[in-house]
């Protein structure tokens, strides 16, 4: 079961929180570019979510909720999700990284793993990988943590 598989349509809530999550990470630095938005919207229609409900998302990112996060992979790939979102634009602020590692140790990992996967990230762009390779490549080589009770 891969991490979209979580979220089906049914389950607004817990989409509507990863995207939010998503958002408030690419607004950090005051604004958010044309990159960040795309990336978002790529995964807003991977989740199902309507234009509607992505837009509201975007003018109030703030409300929070639970992700429902579980699973090691679960977890991994949000932190992953909203690193990218960090370095979609090539200027990292120091908001964002501190909301991506703190979110990376609410789940579990260490904070470090943020620096870490920015560079895998940039590394792979150069490269001209996808961001679904990039992923399939970070994930083999990052060791996440076990399934526990790590739920978010």
């Amino acid at each position: 079961m891969g991490l979209f598989d979580i979220f089906r349509p049914d389950n607004t809530d817990r989409r509507l929180a990863y995207l939010r999550q998503l958002i408030r990470v690419a607004k950090a630095d005051g604004h958010m570019d044309a990159g960040e938005y795309k990336f978002i919207k790529e995964v807003a229609a991977r989740l199902e979510t309507t234009d509607e409900e992505l837009e509201e998302l975007n003018n109030d990112p703030q409300k929070s909720s639970s992700l429902g996060l579980q699973t090691s992979e679960e977890r991994f790939q949000f932190i992953w999700d909203l690193v990218w979102v960090m370095t979609v634009d090539q200027s990292v602020d120091l908001n964002e990284v501190h909301i991506c590692s703190r979110m990376a140790y609410r789940l579990g990992f260490e904070p470090e793993l943020v620096k870490e996967m920015s560079e895998h990230i940039q590394n792979n762009r150069q490269e001209g990988d996808s961001p679904e390779e990039a992923y399939r490549r970070a994930f083999n080589s990052f060791t996440p943590p076990t399934d526990d009770i790590f739920k978010f």
